[in-house]
C-alpha cells in the first residue's frame, strides 16, 4: 500500500505541482481543505490507475472520499481500492472496516477504464 503523497512523487515535478494545486483548490471549494488527501492510502493493485486518474485530472473521484472523511471528522485511515466493473457508470462506495479504517472503493465503468488508459 502506498500513500498518495508517495504516488505523487513518482510523477514529474511540474505535473505533480499542478495536480496538487488543483486538488487543494477542489478540496477548498467543497469545504474539505482540512482533509489530508496526501495521506490517503492506495492498494498496490490500484496505484497505476490512481496515477492515471491524477494525470488526467479526474479529481471528481477524490471529492466524495474527502466529503465522507469530513463526515467521519477525520478519525479514520482512508484506504482506496479501484475496481473495474461492467456497469455503465462509475461509483464510489464506502465500507467502514472498523473504527479506525474507511475503505473507499472506486468502481470504474469500461468507458472510464478506456479513457484512463489512453495516452
Amino acid at each position: 500500500m502506498k500513500k498518495m503523497k508517495d504516488i505523487m512523487l513518482e510523477l514529474e515535478e511540474k505535473e505533480r505541482d499542478e495536480i496538487a494545486k488543483t486538488i487543494d483548490e477542489c478540496m477548498k471549494s467543497i469545504c474539505c481543505e482540512s482533509v489530508d488527501w496526501r495521506n490517503f492510502k492506495v492498494y498496490d493493485s490500484s496505484v497505476s490507475t490512481i496515477k492515471n486518474i491524477l494525470r488526467k485530472m479526474e479529481i471528481h473521484f477524490l471529492l466524495p472520499i474527502a466529503e465522507e472523511v469530513m463526515l467521519e471528522e477525520g478519525k479514520r485511515e482512508v484506504r482506496i481500492l479501484i475496481t473495474f466493473t461492467k456497469d455503465k457508470q462509475d461509483d464510489v462506495c464506502f465500507v467502514r472496516i472498523n473504527t479506525t479504517k474507511l475503505l473507499a472503493r472506486i468502481d470504474c465503468s469500461p468507458k472510464t477504464v478506456k479513457y484512463l488508459q489512453e495516452k
